[in-house]
């Protein structure tokens, strides 16, 4: 069972959101830890230009999707379930890139929050049983 205000933000995501927001929710649901690349190619074929409004639309999905709280980029956690930090990344000398980080990053895994299985399971995946559903009624 849910709390009422986990159902009533639920209603909110369902008016919010756009098919295209679904899509990607379907796709982290069926494939955790898939990358934005591997989402995409799953959904759309070859990516197309970084440049492209097909690529800002797709960032701005996942933007949409992460700090809506439905998705997030997939942490390790300890045994009582707190986020462990990720030990820093030493720089290599020479050059910084001349690019920056890809719409189409395949570095980093996408997973769905806690919160967004449960929009899944109770909006998404599964139909729920009518209470009373087949017993007669006079």
């Amino acid at each position: 069972m849910c709390s009422d205000d986990v159902v009533r933000l639920f209603l909110d995501w369902v008016d919010l959101y756009h098919e295209s927001h679904f899509a990607v929710i379907r796709e982290i649901f069926q494939n955790p830890g898939s990358s934005r690349y591997e989402i995409w190619t799953a959904l759309y074929g070859e990516p197309p230009r970084e440049d492209s409004a097909e690529a800002d639309l797709f960032k701005l999905l996942i933007r949409d999707l992460s700090t809506g709280g439905v998705i997030r980029q997939e942490r390790d956690v300890n045994s009582l379930g707190q986020f462990v930090r990720k030990t820093p990344q030493r720089r290599r000398r020479g050059a910084a890139p001349t690019t920056i980080e890809s719409a189409f990053e395949d570095s980093k895994s996408y997973v769905l929050t806690e919160l967004g299985k449960q929009f899944v399971h109770y909006t998404m995946n599964e139909v729920v049983t009518r209470i009373g559903e087949g017993t007669d009624v006079d």
